[in-house]
Protein backbone atom coordinates (compact mmCIF):
# COMPACT_ATOMS: atom_id res chain seq x y z
CA UNK A 1 0.00 0.00 0.00
CA UNK A 2 1.80 3.20 -1.14
CA UNK A 3 -1.36 5.53 -0.97
CA UNK A 4 -0.34 8.69 0.97
CA UNK A 5 -1.69 8.97 4.07
CA UNK A 6 -3.47 10.64 5.27
CA UNK A 7 -5.41 10.26 1.72
CA UNK A 8 -6.82 13.48 0.40
CA UNK A 9 -9.27 14.28 -2.82
CA UNK A 10 -6.86 16.18 -4.11
CA UNK A 11 -4.30 12.96 -3.88
CA UNK A 12 -6.64 10.19 -4.32
CA UNK A 13 -7.38 10.65 -7.70
CA UNK A 14 -3.93 10.85 -9.10
CA UNK A 15 -2.45 8.28 -7.03
CA UNK A 16 -5.22 5.65 -8.02
CA UNK A 17 -4.51 6.93 -11.83
CA UNK A 18 -0.69 5.85 -11.23
CA UNK A 19 -1.27 2.84 -9.99
CA UNK A 20 -3.91 1.72 -12.56
CA UNK A 21 -1.59 2.84 -15.06
CA UNK A 22 1.44 0.86 -13.96
CA UNK A 23 -0.93 -2.30 -13.51
CA UNK A 24 -1.92 -1.71 -16.89
CA UNK A 25 1.86 -1.62 -17.96
CA UNK A 26 2.49 -5.06 -16.62
CA UNK A 27 -1.02 -6.48 -17.99
CA UNK A 28 -0.07 -4.60 -21.49
CA UNK A 29 3.49 -6.48 -21.08
CA UNK A 30 2.20 -9.97 -19.76
CA UNK A 31 -0.26 -9.90 -22.93
CA UNK A 32 2.80 -8.81 -25.53
CA UNK A 33 4.96 -12.31 -24.09
CA UNK A 34 2.45 -15.08 -25.02
CA UNK A 35 1.07 -15.47 -28.05
CA UNK A 36 -2.37 -17.13 -26.23
CA UNK A 37 -2.41 -13.70 -24.25
CA UNK A 38 -1.96 -11.07 -27.23
CA UNK A 39 -4.89 -8.54 -27.52
CA UNK A 40 -6.33 -9.75 -24.18
CA UNK A 41 -7.89 -6.89 -21.93
CA UNK A 42 -10.42 -6.53 -19.35
CA UNK A 43 -12.34 -3.76 -17.57
CA UNK A 44 -11.61 -1.91 -13.78
CA UNK A 45 -14.15 -0.73 -11.68
CA UNK A 46 -13.01 -0.29 -8.12
CA UNK A 47 -13.38 1.80 -4.74
CA UNK A 48 -10.88 3.08 -2.60
CA UNK A 49 -11.54 3.62 1.42
CA UNK A 50 -9.92 5.48 3.99
CA UNK A 51 -11.82 6.41 6.98
CA UNK A 52 -14.76 8.62 5.49
CA UNK A 53 -12.89 9.46 2.16
CA UNK A 54 -13.91 6.64 -0.82
CA UNK A 55 -12.97 7.43 -3.98
CA UNK A 56 -13.27 5.43 -7.55
CA UNK A 57 -12.34 4.47 -10.42
CA UNK A 58 -13.46 3.09 -14.25
CA UNK A 59 -12.51 1.89 -17.37
CA UNK A 60 -14.82 -0.41 -19.53
CA UNK A 61 -18.16 -1.00 -18.57
CA UNK A 62 -18.12 -2.55 -15.66
CA UNK A 63 -20.42 -0.59 -13.56
CA UNK A 64 -20.23 1.44 -9.58
CA UNK A 65 -23.76 1.72 -7.94
CA UNK A 66 -24.90 3.19 -4.78
CA UNK A 67 -27.55 2.43 -2.73
CA UNK A 68 -28.82 5.79 -1.59
CA UNK A 69 -32.40 6.91 0.28
CA UNK A 70 -33.73 3.65 -1.20
CA UNK A 71 -32.02 4.15 -4.77
CA UNK A 72 -29.75 2.29 -6.36
CA UNK A 73 -28.17 5.09 -8.86
CA UNK A 74 -25.17 4.33 -11.37
CA UNK A 75 -21.85 6.16 -10.88
CA UNK A 76 -19.88 4.72 -13.00
CA UNK A 77 -20.34 5.97 -16.40
CA UNK A 78 -20.18 2.65 -19.57
CA UNK A 79 -17.35 3.30 -21.96
CA UNK A 80 -19.37 1.85 -25.14
CA UNK A 81 -19.67 3.16 -28.14
CA UNK A 82 -23.79 3.27 -27.50
CA UNK A 83 -23.08 5.25 -24.62
CA UNK A 84 -20.61 7.56 -26.45
CA UNK A 85 -22.88 8.20 -29.23
CA UNK A 86 -26.12 7.96 -27.27
CA UNK A 87 -27.64 5.81 -30.17
CA UNK A 88 -29.75 2.61 -28.58
CA UNK A 89 -29.24 0.82 -31.60
CA UNK A 90 -25.54 0.18 -31.14
CA UNK A 91 -25.30 -2.98 -29.33
CA UNK A 92 -24.10 -2.54 -25.96
CA UNK A 93 -20.86 -4.38 -25.54
CA UNK A 94 -18.96 -2.46 -28.11
CA UNK A 95 -16.04 -1.22 -25.83
CA UNK A 96 -13.89 2.20 -26.47
CA UNK A 97 -12.08 2.03 -23.07
CA UNK A 98 -10.15 -1.14 -21.61
CA UNK A 99 -7.70 -1.72 -19.49
CA UNK A 100 -4.88 -3.98 -19.93
CA UNK A 101 -3.68 -3.02 -23.41
CA UNK A 102 -0.89 -1.51 -25.21
CA UNK A 103 -3.27 0.85 -26.37
CA UNK A 104 -3.71 4.45 -24.19
CA UNK A 105 -6.91 3.80 -22.05
CA UNK A 106 -8.34 6.68 -19.35
CA UNK A 107 -10.02 6.40 -16.18
CA UNK A 108 -12.93 7.92 -14.86
CA UNK A 109 -11.92 9.34 -11.31
CA UNK A 110 -14.36 10.49 -8.81
CA UNK A 111 -14.86 10.78 -4.81
CA UNK A 112 -17.85 9.84 -3.39
CA UNK A 113 -19.65 11.76 -0.64
CA UNK A 114 -18.78 10.53 2.90
CA UNK A 115 -21.64 9.40 4.45
CA UNK A 116 -22.34 6.34 7.15
CA UNK A 117 -23.69 3.14 6.56
CA UNK A 118 -24.01 3.14 2.18
CA UNK A 119 -23.73 -0.26 -0.02
CA UNK A 120 -22.10 -0.26 -3.20
CA UNK A 121 -22.75 -2.54 -5.93
CA UNK A 122 -19.48 -3.31 -8.08
CA UNK A 123 -20.27 -5.75 -11.02
CA UNK A 124 -19.44 -6.96 -14.74
CA UNK A 125 -21.85 -6.06 -17.74
CA UNK A 126 -22.64 -9.86 -17.35
CA UNK A 127 -25.20 -8.77 -14.39
CA UNK A 128 -25.87 -5.29 -15.15
CA UNK A 129 -27.08 -6.71 -18.77
CA UNK A 130 -29.12 -9.67 -17.70
CA UNK A 131 -30.65 -8.27 -14.69
CA UNK A 132 -32.79 -5.40 -14.78
CA UNK A 133 -32.48 -2.30 -12.69
CA UNK A 134 -35.67 -2.76 -10.27
CA UNK A 135 -34.16 -6.30 -9.76
CA UNK A 136 -30.90 -4.88 -8.66
CA UNK A 137 -32.31 -2.08 -6.12
CA UNK A 138 -34.59 -4.88 -4.89
CA UNK A 139 -32.09 -7.21 -4.03
CA UNK A 140 -29.77 -4.57 -2.63
CA UNK A 141 -32.27 -3.14 -0.82
CA UNK A 142 -33.90 -6.13 0.79
CA UNK A 143 -30.64 -8.00 1.96
CA UNK A 144 -27.85 -5.78 1.93
CA UNK A 145 -29.01 -2.36 3.49
CA UNK A 146 -27.74 -1.15 7.34
CA UNK A 147 -31.22 -1.93 7.74
CA UNK A 148 -31.58 -5.42 7.08
CA UNK A 149 -27.92 -6.19 8.28
CA UNK A 150 -27.71 -8.83 5.38
CA UNK A 151 -25.07 -10.55 4.36
CA UNK A 152 -23.36 -9.15 1.70
CA UNK A 153 -21.67 -12.54 0.14
CA UNK A 154 -25.74 -13.90 0.24
CA UNK A 155 -26.74 -10.76 -1.61
CA UNK A 156 -23.99 -11.20 -4.37
CA UNK A 157 -25.25 -14.80 -4.79
CA UNK A 158 -28.56 -13.38 -5.36
CA UNK A 159 -27.66 -11.05 -7.80
CA UNK A 160 -25.50 -13.67 -9.73
CA UNK A 161 -28.83 -16.04 -9.60
CA UNK A 162 -31.05 -13.49 -10.90
CA UNK A 163 -28.50 -12.82 -14.03
CA UNK A 164 -28.73 -16.26 -14.42
CA UNK A 165 -32.27 -16.38 -14.31
CA UNK A 166 -31.93 -13.12 -17.04
CA UNK A 167 -29.86 -15.20 -19.74
CA UNK A 168 -26.72 -14.81 -18.25
CA UNK A 169 -24.90 -15.13 -21.54
CA UNK A 170 -21.41 -13.65 -20.21
CA UNK A 171 -19.27 -14.06 -17.33
CA UNK A 172 -21.13 -12.56 -13.91
CA UNK A 173 -18.90 -11.00 -11.47
CA UNK A 174 -20.53 -9.19 -8.77
CA UNK A 175 -19.28 -7.19 -5.18
CA UNK A 176 -21.38 -5.46 -2.48
CA UNK A 177 -19.75 -3.47 -0.08
CA UNK A 178 -21.07 -1.37 2.90
CA UNK A 179 -18.87 1.48 3.60
CA UNK A 180 -19.23 2.61 7.07
CA UNK A 181 -17.92 6.11 6.81
CA UNK A 182 -16.76 6.83 10.36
Amino acid sequence: DDAPHPLMPESAGPWMQQAAAAVNDQLAARGESRDELRGMATTLTGIYFQGPLACWINAGDSRLYALRGGSLTQISRDHTLREMTGDPRIPGNIITNCFGTQNEFYLDVGELLPADDLTYLICSDGLSDYTDQTTLESIVKEHATPQTLGDLDATAERLVAAAKTGGGGDNITCMVVRHRGT
